[in-house]
């Protein structure tokens, strides 16, 4: 199945607000998988002993097939619902949205409650920097060092990431490729070089980042 562009979080987020004495703590996490989400869950649950609820929900997966959603013990549909809502209103992926409740006397209602777990959601959501994750494939390119220059310029012209150098008889450049742009990257490399390059695609995947 092929792989699509995905967004997903640089980096965990916090916000927090109060709603009729109730505090309500959002912690928005990025996770490459299930057993990460699980830790991260266990791991506000053991920071926040003293709270009432821990309603989360995520996201995760290239085909987000683990998609997941919780209302630790607030009435049905009221926690885990509106909190995995809006995950996906914002169209993100591979991340763990949890929010705590510290119970503060004050019954909120379902409707109340609905809308408390939307916003502390929403506030880490909107606090979070978002990067898009582009499906590249890894390759090397072994080419003389007379063309390599040629080679830098084309590789940036084609958005494609050099990760890492090697130098011996010749250059090794090592990348991560956007899919679909290996022919015309090939295309390039073979009118710049003469013909003088190897290119090898790597059976290991990878993401290109882009912050947005």
């Amino acid at each position: 199945m092929e792989q699509k562009p995905q967004i997903t979080i640089a980096a965990p987020v916090c916000a927090e607000f109060t709603e009729k004495k109730s505090r309500f703590i959002g912690q928005l996490f990025p996770a490459e998988n299930e057993d990460e989400a699980k830790a991260m869950l266990a791991d506000v649950r053991n920071r926040n002993k003293g709270a009432r609820h821990n309603v989360y929900a995520w996201i995760i997966g290239e085909q987000d097939q683990f998609t997941r959603s919780s209302d630790d013990g607030e009435p049905a549909g009221t926690g885990g619902k509106p909190v995995l809502e809006s995950l996906k209103k914002a169209n993100l992926h591979n991340v763990v949205l949890i929010v705590t409740r510290y119970f503060g006397g004050v019954l909120l209602g379902a409707g109340g409650l609905t809308r408390a777990y939307a916003r502390a959601a929403q506030m880490a959501i909107d606090q979070s920097q978002k990067i898009c994750r582009i499906p590249a494939k890894k390759i090397v390119i072994s080419i003389d060092y007379t063309f390599l220059t040629k080679a830098e310029s084309i590789l940036n012209s084609l958005q494609v990431q050099i990760r890492d150098k090697i130098f011996s008889d010749k250059v090794c450049i090592i990348c991560a490729a956007p899919l679909g742009i290996i022919p015309q990257l090939a295309a390039k490399l073979q009118e710049a070089s003469n013909g003088s390059y190897h290119l090898e695609q790597l059976a290991e995947s990878a993401y290109l980042e882009q912050y947005l």
